[in-house]
């Protein structure tokens, strides 16, 4: 008896024991560096800048971000209207809300990187 269990299940802890303990990017949302945020904008990715309206006027923003307000009540109807095939890197103005967003992205079957350090981090590196 033993021995048949033993044959149902170790087939089932093999290929649950192989998995990889880590997604990719194009599996998941990560946290990517600034220069790696740039590398990926040229391999298709496209920014969104989700700060306020007010933090843009004040900063500026990345160049082709499109802007989809944080704090704003359509927020996740917004992120809901992205286009899935399009993959995306988020940022904010130093890391915090974008990180905190990648689980409405990633409930909406999107493809994220989050950008470590946000737009402050990104206009130190390119100065």
């Amino acid at each position: 008896m033993f021995r048949l269990i033993a044959l149902l299940i170790l087939p089932f802890l093999l290929v649950t024991s192989c998995k990889p303990s880590s997604t990719s990017i194009s599996e998941s949302a990560q946290d990517i560096s600034c220069a790696q945020a740039a590398q990926l904008h040229k391999e298709g990715y496209k920014y969104i800048d989700i700060r306020t309206t007010d933090e843009i006027k004040a900063q500026g923003q990345i160049e082709g971000s499109q802007h989809i307000d944080y704090k704003a009540a359509d927020f996740d109807s917004k992120i809901a209207a992205l286009d899935k095939n399009q993959k995306y890197i988020v940022y904010c103005a130093s890391g915090g809300r974008s990180g905190r967003s990648k689980k409405i992205f990633q409930k909406h079957g999107l493809t994220i990187a989050n950008m470590e350090g946000g737009y402050n981090q990104w206009t130190k590196e390119n100065k």
